[in-house]
């Protein structure tokens, strides 16, 4: 993993949980509430360039993630979108999905696009380092 994408998603500071294969981190532009992002320790840029360990440890991490998001914000679904235009590394976007309104921080976040395809340029506006804190609040990784 690169230092530059290490410090576009702001790992040092929004990391939740970790592997020996994959970061999982809260995303900086949160889509929805609890939105992570789920990225490849190694420096490839493509899936096929990664082993059987690698795959089974993603699996754990999405484990791991969407019980978490579950206990917090209970989405209805996941999207998983990997992408890897701007950013070639193998990552993940995790994008938890809402058919109601979701109340955090005092604030009502409601996912626009549901239940059509999220819009990834959409920032709902939610504090991530926020969402970090009540994340780590359900603990049992």
């Amino acid at each position: 993993m690169t230092e530059e994408f290490r410090k576009k998603f702001m790992l040092d500071q929004l990391t939740l949980y970790e592997n020996k294969s994959w970061v999982v981190s809260v995303r900086p532009a949160q889509i929805t509430v609890g939105s992570l992002v789920i990225s490849a320790k190694s420096n490839v840029d493509s899936l096929s360039e990664m082993d059987f360990s690698e795959g089974a440890s993603f699996f754990e991490c999405c484990r791991v993630s969407e019980n978490l998001l579950k206990k917090a914000f209970n989405p209805i679904k996941f999207n998983y979108l990997a992408l890897m235009l701007v950013d070639p590394l193998v990552h993940f976007h995790l994008i938890p999905r809402y058919e109601r309104s979701i109340g955090f921080e005092k604030t009502n976040y409601s996912d626009d696009a549901w239940p059509k395809p999220i819009d990834i340029l959409h920032c709902c506006g939610a504090d991530p380092e926020r969402v970090l804190v009540k994340l780590k609040e359900q603990g049992n990784y």
